[in-house]
């Protein structure tokens, strides 16, 4: 499992839902949380949100470190906020959204020089973000819930529309869903201005089969040091291989070891801490 749904919560205070949000890895900061409801909620572009790149995207501050105070949320926010990034039991396209702009902070080999979000979607496909790196390399990406071969044709019709009244040309495409029919043509190129190029298409899923659970609370220790490690909780991580594109991004790299604490995050009272270790190996860091 990853993590319960918040009908299943026997606690559904706001305390608890504020301690189980600021769990998340990679934190969010003050201004991400503050454009992520505004966008779940369909509000319009406030008078401070300035579209830089093209008309209704704009740029989200990656570099302000004011983490967000769950604190000042109400409880139906922290829902939501739940709901999208915790149990993901929503699977709408704009929950999809968010998950993706989390995962797109520490995926290894995708480093982001700035992320600009569409704030407006004027219509069905458009662009959701647009990335560039620090290889100055431009991606669009789209979300959306289900991948369909009409919608799919719809979005490279939007990804050539959007590149030609803007003038901007991307690197690489990407179509993230929660999930996909068999029938999308996934090796074919299509041109971009005078590039060719074939879309990247992502699937949100869960690994049933990886080591820990969405409860376990993982123990992180770099070269055997007890005073050199951290935790994180499970439910941020639906692989292994995700688990360890975090690890690698906030560590410097070493021999680590991972634990779990089984049931860590569960609401049954333990009796006793069951801590086995999942993983240990080398981490070699290119500089």
């Amino acid at each position: 499992m990853n993590f319960q749904y918040y009908e299943t919560l026997l606690d559904k205070s706001k305390n608890n839902l504020q301690y189980f949000l600021e769990q998340l890895k990679p934190a969010f900061t003050k201004k991400e949380l503050q454009t992520i409801l505004k966008d779940i909620n369909n509000e319009a572009l406030g008078k401070n949100e300035k579209s830089t790149l093209a008309n209704g995207y704009i740029k989200i501050d990656t570099n302000n470190k004011d983490l967000a105070d769950f604190s000042r949320f109400t409880t139906n926010q922290l829902k939501s906020l739940y709901q999208i990034l915790i149990s993901k039991e929503i699977n709408t396209k704009k929950a999809l959204k968010w998950r993706l702009y989390q995962y797109l902070k520490y995926v290894r080999g995708f480093k982001s020089n700035s992320v600009y979000v569409n704030r407006i979607n004027e219509k069905n496909n458009m662009i959701d973000f647009i990335v560039e790196t620090e290889a100055k390399d431009l991606i669009f990406i789209t979300c959306l819930q289900i991948l369909e071969l009409d919608n799919y044709m719809e979005i490279i019709s939007n990804f050539i529309e959007f590149a030609k009244r803007n003038k901007i040309i991307p690197n690489k495409v990407i179509i993230a869903a929660c999930k996909s029919y068999r029938n999308i043509p996934i090796s074919d190129a299509f041109a971009i201005g005078n590039k060719s190029i074939i879309p990247d298409i992502w699937l949100e899923w869960i690994d049933l089969s990886k080591q820990f659970d969405g409860e376990d609370l993982l123990i992180i220790k770099i070269d055997d040091d007890d005073h050199e490690r951290f935790e994180l909780a499970g439910f941020n991580f639906s692989s292994t291989e995700d688990m360890l594109d975090y690890i690698y991004d906030k560590t410097n790299g070493g021999q680590i070891s991972i634990f779990k604490q089984i049931g860590y995050f569960s609401e049954i009272i333990q009796e006793e801490p069951q801590v086995e270790l999942i993983w240990k190996g080398i981490m070699v860091k290119m500089n």
